[in-house]
């Protein structure tokens, strides 16, 4: 274990203006806390949770989450960037101004969470799952979205290449949104 490797409880704390990186920590709960301006860089998480926590203007550079979930939490212009993400959940979020850049997800699962005005780029993903998710106003490029299944999810304002697009999986009451990106127009024709 590295010397700076911290586990336990952490509850009801607010934490401003930090460097908190190359610091790893295991098996952590983190309960009602409030991050804000701070910098985490070559973290490591590992089987963390973090409930009822709140993170302002945060960066996450070449971290690492592995079997960790945020439940109930809010997020505001938080940066991801070339992270890894493993066996981990997006659960109940409020998310806004997000950026998920360069990034490699596996079995990573989204529900119940709301994302507005996020930006999603160049995500290699296996087992990517969103379900019942808000995507309002979120723009995904340089990713396919193959396979990729939105379906339970509203979508808003979506802005994807159709190169990007192919092979998404989407309901059929979610069609026209789509297609109003392309610019294509649906025309009902009664028989």
């Amino acid at each position: 274990m590295n010397e700076d490797t911290k586990m336990g409880t952490f509850k009801n704390e607010k934490i401003v203006n930090q460097d908190l990186s190359f610091i790893d920590y295991e098996k952590c709960q983190f309960l009602n806390i409030k991050i804000e301006k701070c910098h985490f860089e070559k973290t490591y998480f590992v089987d963390c949770d973090f409930y009822d926590c709140v993170f302002l203007n945060t960066d996450f550079l070449e971290c690492s989450f592995i079997r960790c979930t945020f439940k109930n939490c809010k997020m505001q212009g938080i940066t991801f960037d070339t992270n890894h993400f493993t066996n981990f959940t997006f659960d109940n979020i409020k998310g806004s101004y997000l950026s998920f850049s360069n990034i490699k997800m596996k079995k990573v699962t989204f529900k119940f969470s709301e994302f507005i005005e996020s930006y999603f780029y160049q995500i290699n993903f296996k087992d990517f799952i969103f379900n019942e998710c808000k995507l309002i106003k979120t723009e995904w490029h340089n990713m396919s979205l193959k396979d990729l299944d939105l379906s339970s999810c509203y979508i808003n304002g979506f802005s994807v290449s159709k190169e990007d697009i192919k092979g998404l999986i989407l309901a059929s009451y979610q069609l026209p949104i789509i297609a109003s990106i392309f610019d294509i127009k649906i025309k009902e024709i009664e028989k």
